[in-house]
């Protein structure tokens, strides 16, 4: 009897041992693991962000010899106005500023396809708008320093930027200035 006890006390013992040895490692391994996921993740992402912009441009690029057609409108919206009637509204950007957004509505164009815009004929965003969208763009990196862009909203007939013919061309402006 004594003997059946104290076999199963090592028994139990080693178990809990092994257990524990066990679950001790497997946490520093998935720790590791969360730190290489973490790493990769960021780079992977860091990589992307660096790369962006040129495979925006080159997937997405802007027609050459386009120019406005069609029935779809645009208008940019700042905090000191909007580009109605060919105005250009101002947007003053502080800095310190990452990224920051202006409104857009799109109107006339065709709900069954793509839009693309683009600022200063480069590749932002692609949407599908129809008779009326109010949405938003990110501006950051070379659109926030002080100047003035032109943001174009442009349809393909077959949604293929890179073979379609222009059906809907439109354009507005909008102006950066520095922030005090």
């Amino acid at each position: 009897m004594k003997k059946t006890i104290m076999m199963l006390s090592v028994l139990f013992l080693s178990i809990g041992l092994l257990a524990a040895c066990g679950s001790s490692d497997s946490k520093k391994d998935n720790s590791n693991n969360a730190n290489k996921t973490t790493t990769t993740e960021k780079a992977d992402k860091n990589e992307s962000s660096k790369s962006d912009t040129s495979q925006a441009e080159s997937k997405y690029p802007f027609p050459e010899n386009a120019s406005p057609t069609g029935k779809g409108k645009i208008v940019i919206s700042t905090p000191s106005g909007t580009s109605e009637n060919g105005n250009v509204p101002v947007l003053i950007v502080e800095p310190d500023t990452a990224m920051t957004q202006i409104g857009i509505d799109l109107s006339n164009f065709d709900g069954s396809k793509q839009t693309y815009i683009y600022i200063n004929k480069i590749f932002n965003t692609a949407e599908q708008v129809g008779e009326m969208t109010q949405t938003s763009l990110n501006l950051e990196g070379e659109f926030l320093k002080p100047g003035t862009y032109t943001v174009t909203a442009i349809q393909f007939d077959n949604d293929d930027p890179k073979s379609g013919k222009v059906i809907n061309y439109t354009e507005a402006k909008y102006e950066v200035k520095k922030g005090a």
